[in-house]
């Protein structure tokens, strides 16, 4: 009876657990800051009237703006007098490259952030170097390009003709 009832403890705890971790992850992904760079999200914070405060940098290899935000907190401030003061967004901020390279730090090729990195920087350096390829297949090379323009040397209009 007792290994019955501890089958069933684990199984609970596990599914428990998988049910907490899958709200943890939901949660990220629809963070309005997570995951943005500090140009975006200090944007954002303006929109809701505060400001936005580096609270810690990892990393050095990237300009402020380019920085991604890793996570945050907002602060409420009280003057002398108990008067709430402007509201403050904490920001961390990771500021390595999106991929690692030799002396640079930044995203392994184990990670799916570094992987989908490296799928990008390989599929640009294609496109921007076999303007054939982007002659017969114009809209592959149109829709690429458009979501990645910093990416991208190839003369759009000429192709969209």
């Amino acid at each position: 009876m007792t290994t019955r009832t501890h089958r069933w403890c684990v199984i609970v705890a596990a599914s428990t657990t998988a049910v907490l971790l899958d709200a943890g992850v939901a949660d990220a992904n629809q963070d309005p800051l997570i995951g943005k760079t500090y140009a975006e999200a200090a944007e954002k914070i303006s929109e809701w009237s505060s400001t936005p405060v580096v609270n810690s940098t990892v990393g050095d290899a990237l300009p402020r703006d380019d920085c991604i935000v890793t996570s945050w907190r907002k602060v409420r401030k009280l003057d002398a007098s108990g008067n709430e003061r402007p509201t403050e967004h904490l920001l961390n901020l990771n500021c390595s490259q999106v991929l690692a390279t030799p002396g640079h730090p930044g995203n392994s090729l184990a990670t799916p952030e570094g992987r989908e990195e490296a799928r990008l920087q390989k599929r640009a350096e294609f496109i921007n170097t076999h303007p054939a390829y982007c002659e017969r297949e114009p809209e592959a090379c149109i829709s690429f390009c458009e979501r990645n323009p910093e990416r991208c040397t190839i003369d759009l209009d000429a192709l969209r003709g």
